[in-house]
Formats: structure tokens, sequence, C-alpha cells
């Protein structure tokens, strides 16, 4: 049994997380107390951990984030959809995997057919001569 810092309630030992660097090898907060502190931590720091994001994975700032979106008019810059999905709020970052470079915003749709082809003009070319191929018959 361990007392939640918390909630200050006792509970077993199962209702918290693991955690090695602790003596008893758990978490302070019990599990239901750590998902909430989780979600209030993520509502109320959303803007810097958007900026760790893209720093982390584009080597790009939210303001030239803002940049490019102002630039591509606020829409994908491929199929030019203004609003894009609702699952996500923003236009995902589209990037050369090879050197890294930021190419520009895309829908998530855009953005998964570009990853489907893996980035392959071939394979765009030859979708694209089979769609008209096959709209002429």
């Amino acid at each position: 049994m361990k007392k939640c810092s918390k909630c200050k309630e006792t509970k077993p030992l199962s209702c918290f997380h693991k955690n090695k660097r602790r003596g008893d090898g758990r978490n302070t907060y019990c599990k239901t107390c750590a998902i909430q502190y989780k979600k209030e931590y993520y509502r109320k720091n959303k803007p810097k951990i958007r900026e760790y994001a893209l720093q982390k994975r584009y080597k790009i700032t939210q303001v030239e984030f803002d940049t490019l979106l102002k630039q591509q008019d606020n829409c994908c810059a491929c199929c030019g959809v203004t609003k894009p999905d609702r699952t996500r709020e923003n236009l995902a970052v589209d990037h050369n995997h090879t050197t890294g470079k930021v190419r520009g915003l895309l829908c998530t749709r855009c953005n998964t057919v570009l990853g489907l082809v893996r980035d392959s003009p071939q394979i765009l070319s030859n979708l694209i001569k089979y769609i008209e191929r096959e709209n002429d018959g």
C-alpha cells in the first residue's frame, strides 16, 4: 500500500506506475492523479509543447511555421484546402526525409499520399498517367 501525494488516498501499489528512480519503485502520484496532472499540464502548456516539437522534429520555430502558413494563404500547399481535417488543428510540416529541409505545409491527406508514394516523382507520374488513361476509356 502507498499514499498518493496528490489525492492523499492510500492505494495498492498496482495503482501507481512503475518508476525505477523511486525507492519503492513506484511514482508518487497514483495512476488516476497522474493522468489528470498530465492532461492539465498539456492543456496549460500547449504552445510551449508545440514549439518544442517543431524545433525538435523540423528545426523550425512557431514563428517560422506561422510565416510559412501565411505565405501559403493559410492553406495546404498542394490541394489548397483551408481547413484541415477535424483530427488536427494545424497543417502538417512536410519535409525532405533525406535532407531534413522543410518544403511546406500540407493537409493530412496530401501529406499521407506523399508518404505512401515515398516522395517518388516517378510513382506520382505513373499514377497520373494511369488515371488519365482510365478516364479516357
